[in-house]
């Protein structure tokens, strides 16, 4: 028993000897969650959305890219919006997002006029990236508006 009662005794006054040593080891408070910087993606669907490679007014550029190629002029709508949401927003968009969950999203941040903006958008590059069907001729000054009222408040048209 005193054989035991030593060993005891002489593991208890190594704990207390080392004890900050071995409070790096165990802590008793609990992890904070820190919150984690998520890398921005700087491409989604294909498309580049990093801010600094679109134009500063991306309305203008779209209503001159509309006449001769109205596929790049929706492209660049709409990757022009996938990095406002991104940026401005910071909405937690990851490059496998389809087009219906960054809507999901969208809808979340609960703005009706961007999520209409948002809806027209997506369904008519949609039907121009993947059904390669043209847009309506009256949808360029419909969009192009519609940005120019949510993202440039103000801005002479």
């Amino acid at each position: 028993m005193v054989l035991w009662g030593a060993v005891i005794a002489a593991a208890g006054l190594l704990i207390w000897r080392y004890r900050e040593w071995l409070q790096a080891f165990v802590n008793r408070r609990p992890a904070l969650r820190r919150k984690l910087d998520r890398p921005v993606p700087k491409q989604l669907f294909g498309l580049d959305v990093y801010h600094q490679t679109l134009p500063a007014d991306v309305a203008a550029s779209a209503e001159i890219l509309w006449q001769t190629n109205p596929r790049e002029a929706l492209g660049l709508l709409y990757r022009a919006l996938l990095s406002r949401l991104l940026h401005d927003f910071n909405l937690p968009l990851k490059d496998a997002d389809t087009e219906g969950q960054v809507l999901v999203r969208v809808g979340q941040l609960q703005q009706p006029a961007l999520l209409a903006f948002s809806q027209t958008l997506t369904r008519h590059w949609q039907n121009m990236a993947y059904g390669h069907r043209l847009p309506p001729a009256q949808l360029q000054q419909e969009l192009c508006d519609g940005w120019r009222a949510l993202f440039n408040p103000g801005a002479a048209h």
